[in-house]
């Protein structure tokens, strides 16, 4: 409201200039010769024969538009909206058009909200007209009756139901007193009726809105401020909550249970109970109990009821079996157990003990069960696995030995036991065999299992001189100076008589080896190394150098338009035992020396100058103008341990 007076305060000092300019234009229009033309059905209005246009004043105010044509209806000027009648007078205070009513201030501009209008509020839509019925205003409702005026202390009946307007027309909501009564309005505003809960309290309105109060309703009593007077006590149980029966036997569920209420009295035939119990079935049976008064205090009670079952169970078909070994068996194939109140419980059977159907023997399996009254049973039963499979001897097969060649008759041959294992150290053997006489010689095999199984195979071993057919040389292709290696001649076949071979080196000053086939380098170059069986020979080309294996690649890169402007390198050190060291890196283009990087300098930059065994070394190099590609060389010169110095080069 304090935003409408001071809007009413504008309007009424833009009415007095109003007033003013009128005054000076009818004075103006006075003097002068002017007219009212009708022209093209049209009316014009003009001073000193010039047609006017805008507003003119002739007694009332007018407006005529850019062709000074008289204007009637809604104009709009500026901001502001006016209203023209048919005869074009511009219209104030209260015009209605088109089923609705609108105001005008004194200056005609038309109102819009809040107006107070002889001493009583309208409001008026955006758009003018005025506004009838509930109006939603900030966060206040206020009610506008058929007339637009706002109501004020007043009921309104909407929709079939009760609402009250504040004297300042706001809607009420919440506890309304009115003489000597109480109503009271929800949150949207609408008269309570009948029941109604309020803070947690119960009061009861009648259906005039008026609440009841030192009287009874319903049944429940109220008192002098309305809220309804309750019982909060409850009933109480008595009896035998925990009750024990044999199965079987007759249960009443209201026998020895009652129910009493203080207000109420006895309410024990008005107790409801949920739940059953089956006498014939044992087990534990939860029973509620439920009783309320009249005040709807309601108390609730478990019973537990026990049935007892005291026979065991009974289980069948345990007895005492054979199996084979290897034969499928379940320890519970036959087996049963029925009880008198759990029907059939086979499946609750518990095994104790186990059969292991691949190892021969007796097992012991006990058998348990148990109802569910916790009644039990037990049974034992034996069950024996029987190994009637023989062992099995391998490696026996017929063989010819070389003349002179060691041999063992045992050698290879081995026996199996499906359920023994491995019973090789149990063999018998029955025979001899003259590895220095020729000739064939038969062995007998002998073994037998736990289970008494016997198996026996017999063995035919030729004793003959056996020639060699070809010879080779297990050996490395290089080797360092001053190091020992073992070389290996490979006779075939393998059990050839002759097992001896003659070696020779090609070139003593390079490498020598002695009869046992050790080789020893002495310098650097190639030697061929010879071994001879049976005047059967063999060669092997052997390198004797002291090189480092180092592997040198380019590792990253960056091109533009054939030129590097950073490049990476890494070397590789495949060598098991020596260390290397980096004695410079030198980079050429064009065959000519490009740049140079001594140790020294690497070293100042933080790069380590050493490559451990089986390790890599890398180093980046960037490059301002950058050096042509397939045109340029790096060049790494390493110093191995002995002091030598070896070059490895990439071309980029």
């Amino acid at each position: 409201m304090y935003s409408q007076k001071h809007s009413i305060n504008r309007l009424l000092i833009l009415t007095l200039f109003l007033i003013v300019v009128s005054l000076f234009t009818v004075v103006s229009t006075a003097d002068a010769a002017s007219k009212w033309n009708l022209e093209n059905g049209k009316w014009t209005y003009s001073i000193d024969g010039v047609k006017q246009k805008n507003w003119v004043y002739d007694g009332s105010w007018y407006y005529l538009n850019s062709r000074g044509e008289m204007q009637t209806g809604w104009l709009k000027d500026g901001r502001s909206w006016y209203y023209l009648s048919s005869k074009g007078a511009m219209q104030t205070g209260w015009v209605k058009n088109g089923g609705s009513w609108y105001f005008l201030e004194k200056n005609g501009s038309m109102k819009t909200g809040w107006l107070n209008n002889g001493g009583k509020w309208y409001y008026l839509n955006s758009n003018g007209s005025m506004k009838t019925g509930w109006l939603a205003s900030g966060s206040q409702w206020y009610y506008l009756a058929s007339s637009g005026k706002m109501l004020e202390n007043e009921w309104v009946l909407s929709n079939g139901k009760w609402y009250y307007m504040n004297g300042n027309g706001t809607m009420k909501t919440g506890w309304l007193v009115l003489g000597d009564n109480w109503y009271f309005l929800d949150t949207s505003g609408s008269m309570v009726s009948g029941w109604k809960q309020i803070n947690q309290k119960d009061y009861y309105f009648y259906y005039s809105g008026i609440m009841a109060a030192n009287t009874m309703v319903e049944g429940y009593k109220l008192g002098s401020d309305g809220a309804r007077i309750t019982d909060t006590t409850k009933p109480v149980f008595s009896g035998n909550l925990n009750v024990v029966i044999q199965m079987g036997e007759t249960f009443n569920p209201f026998e020895d249970i009652y129910a009493h209420d203080d207000m109420d009295g006895d309410l024990t035939f008005q107790i409801q109970m949920t739940g059953l119990v089956d006498v014939n079935k044992s087990g534990e049976y939860i029973l509620t109990y439920s009783v309320s008064d009249k005040s709807n205090n309601t108390s609730t009670v478990n019973r537990t009821v026990t049935v007892i079952d005291s026979i065991a169970p009974v289980l069948s078909g345990i007895q005492d079996s054979k199996i084979n070994f290897g034969e499928l068996f379940n320890p519970l194939d036959g087996i049963s157990a029925v009880d008198n109140n759990d029907g059939d419980i086979t499946a609750n059977i518990q095994v104790s003990g186990s059969v292991d159907i691949n190892k021969a023997g007796e097992y012991f399996l006990t058998y348990s069960i148990s109802d569910q009254s916790g009644n039990s049973s037990s049974a034992e039963r034996t069950v024996t696995v029987i190994d009637h499979i023989l062992p099995v001897i391998s490696g026996a097969e017929d063989i010819t030995v070389g003349l002179n060649r060691p041999f063992d008759i045992l050698n290879g041959v081995i026996a199996m036991d499906n359920n023994d294992g491995d019973i090789t150290s149990t063999i018998q053997t029955n025979g001899i065999v003259d590895i220095n006489t020729e000739g064939e010689y038969k062995i007998t095999y002998t073994v037998y299992d736990a289970a008494g199984n016997m198996t026996q195979i017999e063995r035919i071993i030729t004793v003959k001189k056996i020639n060699v057919t070809s010879v080779s040389i297990s050996a490395p292709n290089s080797m360092k100076t001053g190091k020992n290696v073992q070389l290996l001649a490979l006779i075939s076949p393998t059990n050839a008589t002759n097992q001896q071979a003659v070696w020779l080196s090609s070139d003593p000053s390079v490498a020598v080896i002695n009869e046992s086939g050790v080789l020893t380098a002495l310098s650097e170059g190639i030697v061929e190394i010879t071994a001879i069986v049976d005047s059967i020979s063999t060669s092997k080309t052997i390198t004797v150098s002291d090189r480092p294996n180092l592997h040198l690649y380019k590792s990253t890169s960056v091109l533009i338009n054939g030129l590097y402007k950073s490049l990476g390198i890494t070397l590789n050190n495949y060598e098991q035992t020596e260390t290397v060291s980096i004695s410079k890196v030198e980079i050429f283009q064009n065959n000519s020396l490009f740049s140079s990087y001594s140790a020294e300098t690497l070293q100042n930059s933080g790069i380590s100058t050493t490559i451990a065994p089986n390790s890599n070394w890398g180093v980046s190099f960037n490059f301002a103008l950058g050096i042509r590609e397939n045109q340029s060389k790096i060049v790494v010169t390493v110093i191995a341990q002995n002091g030598k110095s070896y070059l490895y080069s990439i071309d980029i």
